[in-house]
């Protein structure tokens, strides 16, 4: 009798194998989804890792569609929310309207969601004139999420407090461009009691104020995460400083939370880096920097029109100030600029170089300084750099032409010869 053999299946770990090489292809994916049961469990794990909801499509729609699907909801993990318009102005680009108890329904459909994107929103906060909820019921908790990023939003600093509220397990908050609804530089008198909660403060250990950090914003946005966020939890701390009047609001958070700092990253715009109303030892002190004392990480971002061939010297010349404010603890030091290699030789010729590397050189446990030029090119860009750590970012640096590499290491020859300087670009 002559045995005839069936072909087998290959083990589960070389199939799965095979389709994680598929992540980013969802046309086949989708057709892996089809094979058979085990494929389409594989095959889902990539296909719905990441959802984007677009304009004209609503959350209460996508929240509809969840309620059908609930066989895909538990492998969602990473939700972006776009309320866009092909239209340029920031008041057509926030189409989507929603409130904190519509985001919350709708997320805690998604049992293992990790990262929420809302961009282009107007949402309220559910209260009433009086600052109580409209609803007595409280919105539901979304415990697996742990970064949440806001960009280009239009809604209230309560609200905000609100949604902090959804997320138990938040570590990373991370907002661009929020805009207020209502006409004021502070919070009203009566909004310190309406900030209270009854959920535990938000361990966050995260919090990056990226591009748009106007002081309106900041004025408003930082006594809500002061009163939300643990104090002692907060460990990495992004400032974009656009503003030309110093924020008060800033000094209050930096005296509770500057102790506890591990990384902090300061970016400035062209008003504050060339502005005569700018005082760096004044600001840098306002800053709390000397309360710095757990600092490992400090960024700086001398961001500048790079056409203005004065405003560069003046953009340097923040570190001779801000450096002897910054904690000896720090043991990597970051200084990102808008200069080619070329540029970097014409306009920066006759600077400090010698007083910098003396400065530097002063911090004894720096294992490393990175001096990185942002891609200046019509194609590059560095609007993702408020999202990542120093750490994160660099593995992506490349090493600047021999001239501005050259020209760095003989300006910095201390730094140089204890093998601490690192040069490159970040595109």
């Amino acid at each position: 009798m002559v045995r005839v053999s069936t072909p087998t299946s290959p083990p589960p770990e070389i199939s799965d194998r095979v389709i994680d090489f598929l992540h980013n292809d969802k046309r086949a994916l989708a057709s892996c989804s089809l094979v058979c049961r085990e494929w389409s469990f594989s095959s889902r794990f990539h296909l719905f890792r990441f959802v984007k909801i677009t304009h004209p499509t609503t959350l209460d729609e996508f929240s509809s569609f969840l309620d059908s699907s609930s066989d895909v909801t538990g492998y969602v993990r990473e939700l972006s929310v776009h309320g866009s318009h092909p239209s340029g102005s920031i008041m057509y680009e926030c189409q989507l309207h929603v409130t904190v108890n519509s985001i919350a329904t709708c997320l805690a459909k998604l049992p293992s969601l990790r990262a929420v994107t809302l961009q282009g929103i107007w949402w309220k906060d559910d209260r009433d004139h009086s600052g109580q909820h409209e609803s007595p019921s409280l919105p539901p908790p979304c415990p697996s999420v742990e970064r949440l990023e806001l960009r280009k939003i239009f809604t209230t600093p309560l609200s905000i407090s609100d949604t902090i509220d959804i997320f138990p397990s938040l570590q990373h908050l991370c907002t661009e461009s929020v805009y207020w609804t209502f006409p004021t530089n502070r919070l009203p008198q009566r909004s310190s009691q309406e900030l209270t909660s009854n959920y535990p403060k938000v361990r966050l250990s995260s919090l990056t104020f990226g591009r748009g950090s106007s002081f309106n914003m900041l004025s408003c946005l930082l006594p809500v995460m002061q009163e939300r966020v643990a104090v002692t939890s907060l460990r990495s701390l992004s400032l974009n400083l656009e503003h030309l009047e110093f924020c008060e609001e800033i000094g209050h958070f930096m005296s509770c939370f500057a102790p506890y700092l591990q990384r902090l990253h300061l970016r400035f715009g062209n008003i504050m880096a060339v502005n005569t109303v700018f005082e760096p030892p004044s600001f840098g002190e306002r800053l709390r920097l000397i309360a710095c004392t757990s600092l490992r990480t400090f960024s700086l971002d001398l961001l500048s029109d790079i056409s203005d061939n004065s405003v560069q010297p003046k953009a340097w010349a923040v570190l001779h100030t801000l450096l002897p404010l910054v904690s000896f603890t720090v043991e990597h030091i970051v200084i990102t600029h808008r200069l080619d290699a070329a540029s970097l030789r014409i306009q920066l010729a006759d600077f400090d170089w010698s007083m910098l590397d003396d400065m530097l050189n002063a911090f004894e446990h720096l294992e490393r300084v990175s001096i990185v030029a942002e891609d200046c090119s019509p194609c590059g860009g560095f609007s993702g750099a408020y999202y990542y750590s120093p750490e994160e970012l660099l593995p992506s640096f490349l090493h600047l032409d021999d001239r501005g590499d050259v020209f760095l290491t003989q300006r910095l020859p201390k730094l140089h010869d204890r093998g601490l300087l690192h040069v490159g670009t970040i595109t």
